[in-house]
């Protein structure tokens, strides 16, 4: 029977290559029986392992040689092959990217023959950094605790119209006051705040790197925070299981915290200024896409109001 053993040898595995470079290196064949091979075929791929659900991809399929072999026949077939896009090589908490060269012979009457050298895939170099930014006017919380509690109160009028008949309008106007309950508060410190701009800088991030923060502040009212803080912060999203059970897990990776320098209150209608710096992890991983699971990176700015819950805003940020 038909039997060769493959051998995939990748030159500098250790050295991450990025997309549209090429990876190059040997297949080598052995001969355990004589063999008819109707084609030696190499191709690049990436695979996830661990316990989320597995994901891969595969590039190009490319023909190194083909023909007759005899018992103990060896030949080596070299191979230059391009890396394409792809998720970078990375070792986690739920998943991991895997890179490898894989070889096949195709025999016939019999099973093909497989190996895998692997090898690292860096993320590919980031375009032009430009400025994240977020303008926020604090209108939505506004807005729907408004709503809430104008349907609530209309609610109210009806039962009392009514005599308190309609099921549905006890259950619609109890929704519409919990929700102003809670949305009250909350609406009240971004009214407090008025309209913000928070913006951070580079993007993409460079690992190791800095960042510039700036949050800015036209309060409506007087405000005096008792601090500005950003929180930046690095997770793993990684999706379990199937149907019903399907869900998605979140780990998160890195986490740092700075607060910004700023006034200690500003003047209804005056513009507040907070600004710092925050330093990207060394080890950071980069942000990416590995079929339904991702690396992402989040920035978010939060004012310490007295008596009233903290107002947040969040930027995506990209690390490269």
């Amino acid at each position: 029977m038909a039997d060769l053993r493959l051998r995939v040898i990748v030159e500098d595995p250790d050295r991450p290559r990025t997309a549209g470079e090429r990876v190059e290196g040997t297949v080598e064949v052995e001969a355990l029986d004589d063999a008819d091979c109707d084609g030696l075929h190499a191709r690049v791929g990436w695979r996830t392992s661990g316990s989320a659900n597995r994901a891969e991809a595969e590039g190009t399929e490319v023909l190194l040689g083909r023909g007759e072999l005899r018992t103990g026949d060896r030949r080596s077939f070299p191979f230059s092959l391009v890396v394409p896009e792809g998720p970078p090589s990375y070792a986690g908490k739920r998943f991991s990217v895997h890179w490898t060269v894989r070889a096949r012979a195709s025999l016939s009457w019999a099973f093909d023959p497989k190996a895998e050298g692997p090898f690292l895939v860096a993320a590919a170099p980031a375009p032009s950094a430009t400025l994240v930014q977020k303008k926020e006017a604090g209108g939505f919380e506004v807005g729907c605790a408004v709503a809430a509690s104008v349907i609530a109160a209309a609610c109210v009028g009806i039962l009392l119209a009514t005599g308190g008949e309609g099921i549905g309008w006890w259950i619609l106007g109890g929704l519409a006051a919990v929700i102003a309950f809670f949305m009250v508060p909350v609406s009240m410190g971004y009214r407090r705040a008025g309209p913000v701009v928070f913006e951070a800088g580079p993007s993409p991030a460079a690992p190791g790197g800095e960042l510039a923060l700036r949050l800015s502040a036209t309060p409506r009212s007087h405000l005096a925070p008792k601090s500005v803080a950003v929180t930046l912060t690095g997770k793993e999203l990684s999706v379990h299981g199937s149907g019903k059970s399907k869900s998605t897990k979140s780990e998160v990776l890195e986490t740092v915290k700075v607060v910004l320098e700023g006034p200690e209150e500003v003047r209804p209608g005056k513009e507040g200024v907070w600004a710092g710096m925050v330093r990207v992890p060394e080890e950071a991983a980069p942000s990416f896409e590995a079929g339904p699971h991702k690396v992402v990176w989040k920035l978010q700015a939060q004012m310490d109001i007295d008596w009233l819950p903290d107002p947040t805003w969040d930027l995506d940020l990209e690390v490269r």
